[in-house]
């Protein structure tokens, strides 16, 4: 299964935490969102896809993962902004879009 963690344009929010890391890397607690996201999805493979300005060093801190592709294939969509939990894993594989607060999830 594919799991594509995007940003969107909304990554501004998260000034001034934002302007060298991608929202992937941004703790919650003890652990980063990506690694929230590889709790739930743990046999994955995962295609990040992040603002162009960061795309070599996030290439750079995590080599093992595909950073924004030509072709984007098929799989689950993951707005990295959002916090996941494993509860939300039945909302997530329903295969629709989610939104909360008008903002793509």
């Amino acid at each position: 299964m594919n799991i594509i963690i995007f940003e969107d344009k909304n990554m501004g929010f998260l000034n001034p935490f934002a302007i060298n890391h991608s929202a992937i890397e941004l703790r919650i607690g003890a652990i980063t969102n990506f690694d929230r996201i590889k709790l739930i999805y743990p046999s994955a493979n995962f295609i990040l896809v992040v603002s162009p300005h960061l795309k070599k060093i996030i290439k750079e801190r995590f080599p093992d993962y595909e950073v924004n592709p030509e072709i984007i294939p098929k799989g689950i969509c993951l707005n990295a902004r959002s916090i996941f939990k494993k509860e939300h894993v039945n909302l997530i594989n329903k295969e629709e879009a989610l939104s909360n607060n008008a903002q793509l999830i």
